[in-house]
């Protein structure tokens, strides 16, 4: 099997837009979206790129020999870096609990709220996604984790206070 190279147009997290020619390595599903792996030859380093994120996708004409993923890296380690959290949301998070989790981990409590038990990457972007619940988010666990979003949440609160 021939490996070719990718390029596209993509959107990163901060809405920038730039083309990039990428070698392909792994699709992965993870944390419930789809990810390629790859060789980022604009910044000459592997890379994950969300797949939604990815627009006129093309096949070009180059092949490539594939690398070798050096061991500790971001990715080798931040791929297996997780946590099992736990949270409550609210009656009116439903739509989002279907949505977003597996059944296997969702519980409907007697007054119509969710327990959901779900293993999340470590890091900045559980605490920004946890954020996206608002009120909707009644409680999580654990602790230290509850104690993360408090702190930025208060933080947030000075700097919208001070405007």
């Amino acid at each position: 099997m021939e490996s070719i190279v990718l390029r596209y147009l993509y959107v990163n997290n901060k809405g920038e837009q730039n083309s990039r020619e990428v070698e392909p390595m792994q699709l992965l599903f993870k944390h419930r979206f789809w990810y390629l792996f790859a060789y980022c030859r604009l910044k000459n380093d592997f890379r994950m790129f969300k797949l939604s994120r990815i627009h006129h996708l093309q096949m070009t004409s180059d092949k490539f020999e594939p690398k070798v993923i050096p061991s500790g890296t971001e990715y080798t380690t931040h791929l297996a870096e997780t946590i099992l959290v736990t949270l409550h949301l609210s009656p009116k998070a439903s739509y989002r609990v279907y949505d977003e989790f597996k059944p296997s981990d969702i519980h409907q409590e007697v007054d119509g709220s969710y327990t959901v038990s779900a293993t999340f990457p470590i890091g900045s972007w559980l605490e920004d996604y946890l954020f996206t619940f608002s009120d909707l988010l009644l409680d999580v666990q654990p602790m230290d984790l509850k104690q993360k979003l408090h702190e930025k949440a208060a933080i947030m609160t000075r700097q919208l206070l001070d405007k």
